[in-house]
């Protein structure tokens, strides 16, 4: 039995359990372009270390509950499915993209190829991550703006529920998509 909203519970641990996922992901990722001494690893980890505390600060919030939370996340959130869907385009046409770089930016022809044979991904493979990561993106969206959980995190009460059920089917259903994604990234 709890005491809040199932709406709130899943949305603190997708976004909890998820950022303990993207340490794994981005300490991973700086691993292999640090082990061929790639120019790129400490860009990485800067951007990866950004990205962290942008979702941890008002996660800790949402935590917290802090309505300022929820309004802090659902922008970061949308900003996040707004890019994923840019990469993926991106990933979709990734020899024009490539062809982009060289010639706005001087890059080597092989560049964007080498880089994502040192994080040992394809194009392919990055559609398939992102492709799975935004429909739990719009899950968290929908689950930080319904009802309950705005009133909850308002009133700071709520009656007492039985919701465990529902909320082990959806984290069961997140670690699923994690082994998925894990393997798809080679972890």
């Amino acid at each position: 039995m709890d005491r809040m909203p199932k709406e709130y519970k899943i949305a603190v641990y997708i976004l909890f359990i998820s950022l303990s996922y993207f340490v794994l992901f981005s300490a991973t990722l700086f691993f292999r372009f640090k082990v061929v001494e790639s120019t790129l690893s400490k860009p990485i980890l800067m951007l990866c270390a950004i990205v962290f505390l942008v979702y941890l600060i008002p996660s800790i919030l949402l935590l917290l509950r802090k309505e300022i939370s929820r309004k802090f996340l659902t922008a970061i959130i949308t900003l996040n499915i707004l890019v994923n869907i840019i990469i993926t385009f991106l990933m979709l046409n990734f020899k024009s993209f490539a062809a982009f770089l060289m010639n706005k930016y001087k890059v080597n022809a092989f560049t964007p190829y080498l880089v994502l044979g040192i994080a040992r991904l394809t194009p392919e493979k990055i559609i398939a991550i992102l492709l799975i990561q935004i429909p739990w993106l719009v899950y968290l969206i929908y689950l930080l703006l319904h009802r309950e959980t705005k009133e909850y995190l308002k009133k700071k009460e709520y009656p007492l529920v039985n919701n465990q059920r529902y909320t082990l089917g959806v984290i069961i259903l997140l670690f699923i998509t994690i082994t998925i994604v894990s393997i798809i990234f080679g972890l």
